[in-house]
């Protein structure tokens, strides 16, 4: 994966943190905002789809990931959404799960991520659900928590 997909990843998931944490008092009264006030803990859904739809901006063509993980499989995950780009997955909440402290798992086909998709697909093939970018959950749009995430995001690539 290419280091300017890897600073667009890094810039964004920083984003989602300084709202979060630092600028909650600027965006808490937005539609989904709920999600992200735990981040990144439950709100891999957001997380994921925002991302996805940032690096759509920049002008690459992800994937959402959805697995429901049975326990058989991981005893620490149960449901969970990331990012495929090509040969490559992403997941930017993934340390909110006791097996993993990293904060950006970037993966190829090869990694973790790939593996825990084949063992779910051996259980139930229907548990690993490939979807397009989608920012609004049901009758929920995101657009303005997005924009003001993109805009943050948007500041750290330029002084990076």
């Amino acid at each position: 994966m290419d280091n300017n997909i890897r600073k667009i990843v890094h810039a964004f998931r920083n984003a989602l943190v300084i709202a979060a944490d630092t600028r909650s008092y600027q965006c808490f009264h937005m539609h989904r905002w709920s999600e992200l006030n735990n981040f990144p803990y439950g709100c891999c859904d957001l997380a994921s789809n925002f991302l996805g739809k940032y690096l759509e901006e920049n002008g690459y063509a992800p994937e959402i990931i959805f697995v429901n993980c049975p326990d058989e499989v991981s005893q620490f995950i149960g449901a969970h959404v990331f990012v495929r780009l090509g040969n490559y997955y992403i997941d930017i909440t993934r340390n909110q799960f006791n097996d993993f402290n990293g904060r950006v798992l970037i993966e190829n086909e090869y990694g973790t991520l790939a593996g825990l998709m084949k063992k779910i697909k051996r259980i139930d093939p229907s548990d690993v659900i490939e979807r397009k970018v989608d920012i609004s959950a049901a009758r929920m749009p995101a657009y303005e928590l997005y924009n003001f995430i993109k805009n943050i995001a948007d500041v750290l690539m330029k002084e990076s």
